[in-house]
C-alpha cells in the first residue's frame, strides 16, 4: 500500500463505514469500492473467490440478512498491525466489533488483509480470518 499508519487507519475507517452501510442498510456497492478484483476471502471452513464486484455484492447482501437477524446496527474497526510487504502491498490486521442498538458487542472478528496500492488508490485483494489480538 506504501502508505503510513495514518493513511491505513483512515482507509479502514472509511471501509468500516461503508461495510456498516452494507450490513445495515443494504448499500453493498459502496463497500465493494474498497476491493480490487479478483479478490479472495478465506476462513477455516470456506473460501470465496470474487472475480468482480457483483459477486461480492451478492455475498454482502446475504451477510446483511444475517446481521439484521442478529441485531447488528454498527461496526467498529481497530487496526492492530500494519506491515509493508513491497512498495505496493501491505498486510493489515484488523479487529472488528459488531454492535447492537444498545452498543453491546454481539460479534467479534479478526481479519488479515493484503491491501494493494493501485492507480485508483488502495484496494483490498485478500482477506483471511485470524485470531484477534489478545484472544
Amino acid at each position: 500500500m506504501g502508505a503510513g499508519r495514518a493513511d491505513v487507519d483512515a482507509f479502514f475507517a472509511e471501509y468500516a463505514a461503508a461495510l456498516a452501510g452494507a450490513l445495515t442498510t443494504g448499500t453493498a456497492e459502496a463497500a465493494t469500492s474498497y476491493y480490487g478484483f479478483p479478490a479472495l476471502a478465506v476462513r477455516d471452513e470456506a473460501s470465496w473467490a470474487y472475480d468482480d464486484a457483483d459477486a461480492l455484492v451478492r455475498d454482502l447482501d446475504a451477510l446483511r440478512q444475517q446481521a439484521e437477524a442478529a441485531g447488528v446496527v454498527d461496526i467498529a474497526v481497530d487496526v492492530t498491525t500494519v506491515e509493508p510487504l513491497t512498495q505496493a502491498l501491505t498486510t493489515v490486521d484488523a479487529d472488528w466489533d459488531f454492535t447492537d442498538a444498545d452498543g453491546a458487542i454481539i460479534l467479534e472478528q479478526g481479519w488479515r488483509y493484503v491491501v494493494q496500492r493501485t492507480s485508483a488508490g488502495p484496494r483490498i485483494r485478500f482477506v483471511a480470518a485470524r485470531t484477534r489480538a489478545g484472544d
